[in-house]
């Protein structure tokens, strides 16, 4: 349910919304591969959108997408 609406706050062009339904989904279950997902494709949005304007916020959100990537099983 969580990670539905986590999606659908994706599809709506809302990421920040995504990750705070994401984050409680994985923090009772780190390898939820569908929250992880989600997760990423909301730092994907975050970061599209910021232009890359500002080093030290597209580095975090390169490095929160990598964690993300690494975390998904399979």
């Amino acid at each position: 349910m969580l990670v539905s609406a986590a999606r659908a706050h994706v599809s709506k062009g809302q990421p920040l919304q995504a990750l705070h339904f994401t984050d409680m989904v994985l923090a009772r279950q780190p390898a939820d591969a569908g929250a992880l997902r989600v997760r990423l494709a909301a730092l994907r949005q975050l970061l599209d959108a910021s232009g890359r304007e500002n080093f030290s916020e597209a580095a975090w959100l390169e490095s929160e997408m990598r964690r993300a990537e690494e975390a998904i099983p399979g």
